[in-house]
């Protein structure tokens, strides 16, 4: 009776030390788990680096467009060219971004208050105009220390809707527009109420 009563003991005392020896160390808990595999708040992921980009990096390519002078319809030997021309004048009134005046030999175009928004013209009489803007292709890395960021990514110029105007009607070999996929690389800090690019 008495070796039963110690063979209990022995075998309570075994069952109740494990289950309070394992506690402690138990990497199985569902806190702990959840702290591991929490995704860190101040870390710059690709999503939204392309977000900031796509609404700060800015560099419009702008080319002098004469619409304020006459166009004469007789200076153009290949009529094809003047059809176009004529078809993207009357597209762009027709959306209100352009007024035209046409005298028959010869016609003038002129940017209305919605054309000079839309395109970024700060006055009516041949300035520069927006005939291509950024678009960010793609993000193509991201190096960050702390509050710190460098993302190294991919852009081009995609034209505006004057784009082809140049070939017309344009200050003939300045600020041509680059070509094919370019890359750059920016500066970004996080402050507390997010991440901004550093000028």
């Amino acid at each position: 009776m008495r070796l039963n009563k110690i063979l209990l003991l022995s075998a309570l005392f075994l069952v109740f030390g494990c289950k309070e020896n394992t506690q402690p160390g138990d990497t199985t808990s569902g806190d702990q788990v959840s702290e591991a595999i929490a995704p860190k708040q101040d870390k710059l992921d690709n999503q939204t680096a392309m977000a900031i980009l796509q609404e700060n990096f800015k560099r419009n390519c702008k080319q002098k467009l004469w619409i304020g002078k006459d166009t004469h319809r007789g200076r153009f030997r290949d009529k094809q060219k003047l059809k176009k021309l004529e078809d993207l004048y009357s597209q762009l009134a027709n959306d209100g971004l352009l007024t035209i005046k046409d005298y028959g030999d010869f016609f003038q175009g002129q940017f209305t208050s919605k054309g000079l928004s839309t395109f970024g013209i700060n006055n009516i009489y041949n300035d520069r105009v927006t005939v291509a803007r950024t678009e960010i292709v793609e993000i193509i890395g991201i190096s960050q220390t702390d509050a710190d960021a460098t993302v190294r990514f991919s852009y081009r110029y995609a034209p505006t809707r004057v784009y082809d105007m140049r070939q017309y009607i344009n200050d003939p070999g300045k600020d041509n527009c680059p070509n094919g996929i370019l890359e750059e690389k920016i500066q970004l800090k996080r402050y507390d109420t997010g991440w901004l690019i550093e000028h």
